[in-house]
């Protein structure tokens, strides 16, 4: 690969939570550009579009596509209290950089937010 050539896109998982306190979950290679598309574009879901304005809840870096779709499945089956715990677990800070984050399947994520709500207080 050359030095000019971008680095290879990498996928993630995201939630979203949109203003009448809903969740919205995603995948996507570019989370600002994403964002951007659900608060200000018609490219955004039809259903983040009646919702406005939409934050970032959650993001999880993903190897590729297939395990971002697994992933989404995933959070997507799980009921909202579940939903809210995986994202209280693992707060946004701030919109990470692509190039930094690392990789997990999607299993791998799940996993990480129940052994942290195991060791968490009741």
């Amino acid at each position: 690969m050359s030095e000019d050539a971008p680095a290879p896109a990498g996928w993630w998982l995201y939630v979203l939570r949109c203003e009448d306190d809903t969740l919205y979950v995603g995948v996507t290679t570019d989370l600002h550009r994403r964002l951007h598309e659900h608060n200000a574009t018609a490219r955004g879901a039809r259903y983040t579009r009646a919702r406005r304005p939409v934050s970032l809840a959650g993001a999880w870096p993903q190897a590729c596509r297939s395990s971002a779709q697994q992933a989404e499945a995933a959070f997507r089956r799980l009921r909202r209290p579940q939903k809210l715990a995986r994202l209280a677990a693992a707060p946004v800070q701030e919109l990470p950089p692509l190039e930094e984050a690392p990789e997990q399947a999607p299993e791998e994520v799940l996993e990480d937010v129940d052994s942290h709500e195991a060791s968490a207080p009741a």
